[in-house]
């Protein structure tokens, strides 16, 4: 068996996905619900709300639509197939590591499609990466406490400066999909 069930009760084949697979309502609920950091944080902090202020970040630098859409849906992926802890993936040998950034990237597209991204933004702009890595240092300061030691290259990086605020599922479902909804039709081929 190479497919999920979703929420929505639909079938995700994760070998040959397709963007008639990919689901608004599926993607938020189960970013939703969702720890980030697996779990390790002083109160609930799902990948959703990370999502959205990710994508709100964005905005507030006047990044176009596909940016910002792109920033809310940087790890869509995860509701698909969640997410494994970052020391984790760098100690994959190189084929495992192959095969996850490869998967990964596949529902990536197909997500991208299924969302009518430019392909620029599809790849994940710059600007994408760099909130992603940011806001790490806000939500340490937020909900992990002093680290015990260097959490290395992001250590050089300025925080965000966002919010985080530790939504309940439900919260943050419907604002990453208010999010969504309000962005997708401002999106340009």
């Amino acid at each position: 068996m190479t497919w999920i069930q979703t929420f929505e009760g639909r079938e995700f084949d994760l070998v040959n996905p397709g963007p008639d697979m990919v689901s608004a309502e599926d993607i938020a609920h189960a970013l939703s619900q969702l720890c980030r950091y697996n779990g390790h944080t002083h109160r609930f902090y799902s990948v959703a709300e990370h999502s959205v202020l990710v994508s709100d970040w964005l905005a507030s630098q006047g990044h176009r639509p596909g940016i910002v859409l792109a920033g809310l849906l940087h790890d869509a992926h995860e509701a698909y197939v969640s997410d494994l802890p970052a020391p984790l993936k760098r100690m994959m040998d190189g084929a495992a590591r192959a095969w996850w950034e490869a998967l990964v990237a596949r529902l990536d597209v197909v997500i991208g499609e299924w969302a009518g991204l430019p392909r620029e933004a599809l790849l994940h702009a710059v600007h994408v990466r760099e909130a992603d890595a940011r806001i790490l240092l806000d939500e340490r300061a937020a909900l992990l406490g002093p680290a015990p030691r260097s959490w290395g290259p992001v250590e050089d990086l300025e925080p965000l400066g966002v919010g985080v605020i530790g939504l309940p599922p439900w919260q943050a479902r419907a604002r990453f999909l208010e999010r969504l909804y309000r962005l997708a039709p401002l999106v340009e081929e």
